[in-house]
C-alpha cells in the first residue's frame, strides 16, 4: 500500500478534466479515487 498519490493540476484543467466535468460529479470522484486509491499500482489497477 502506498502512503500518498500525486495528482497534477493539469489533469483537471486539460482535456480529461473537461470531459469529466461534462460527465458530472460522480465521474470526477471516481477518477480521483482510481488515481489515488491506496491499493493502486503503476499499472493503474486498484
Amino acid at each position: 500500500m502506498r502512503p500518498y498519490a500525486k495528482i497534477t493540476p493539469t489533469f483537471w484543467i486539460g482535456g480529461t478534466g473537461r470531459q469529466l466535468r461534462h460527465r458530472g460529479y460522480h465521474a470526477q470522484l471516481l477518477a480521483l479515487y482510481l488515481m489515488s486509491c491506496p491499493l493502486s499500482n503503476m499499472a493503474g489497477q486498484c
